[in-house]
């Protein structure tokens, strides 16, 4: 690991807008987010593009796309299926996020542990979330849109309230009113994807 170039500290904008939507990234998938490639050169302020690079455990990947092995087998054979599909098209949903919310030419991936570790474990990377080792861990409660989703938040407390900090979503109802949880928590959800839906009285996920 190291640090984030001085280019990037130095424009405090530009590392605000990051930092900002790589928290809400690391709420997300409930993992650490990491700049990678050629932005961390110290003589490129102004990278072609940015890598970002997020690692996930291997049952968390399985669960949101498909089996790891065959993930990486039909990226050497071309021949697709759901596996293959379903993970571009979630690079792209979050891409597409960057470029709004970060003004960046942002290209986010999100990686098996086992490949990350293969590819990117000896390559320089620095850590662009704030999140603490603990966030992921929360007494009753359970990060938004990890693995299945909101399937997940339905066994927590159910009358405890959403709460947002260090970039981190948890919620504790799937069914707490945007009236409930406050204009802040909303636009945050709506961030990460969710919306109220006001038919089924319910968060939902946004499936594309």
């Amino acid at each position: 690991m190291t640090a984030l170039p001085d280019h990037l500290t130095a424009n405090r904008e530009r590392a605000f807008l990051l930092r900002r939507w790589a928290n809400s990234v690391a709420g997300l998938y409930g993992e650490a987010v990491w700049l990678c490639g050629s932005a961390l050169r110290a003589d490129n302020p102004d990278p072609r593009d940015w890598d970002v690079r997020l690692r996930m455990p291997h049952d968390a990947f399985e669960a949101r796309y498909g089996n790891p092995e065959a993930w990486e087998a039909e990226g050497a054979t071309g021949d697709w299926t759901g596996v293959r599909w379903r993970w571009p098209a979630e690079n792209v949903k979050q891409t597409r996020r960057a470029w709004r919310h970060v003004r960046l030419n942002v290209d986010f991936q999100v990686y098996p542990a086992a490949y990350w570790d293969r590819v990117y474990g000896t390559l320089p990377r620095a850590r662009l979330d704030t999140a603490p080792p603990s966030a992921a861990a929360s007494s009753g409660q359970f990060v938004v849109g990890l693995r299945v989703g909101m399937a997940h938040l339905s066994r927590a407390a159910p009358d405890a309230p959403v709460e947002a900090g260090l970039g981190i979503m948890y919620i504790g109802d799937e069914r707490a009113a945007p009236n409930r949880v406050g204009p802040q928590v909303v636009c945050a959800l709506n961030e990460l994807g969710w919306s109220w839906c006001g038919t089924v009285q319910r968060w939902v996920a946004e499936t594309h």
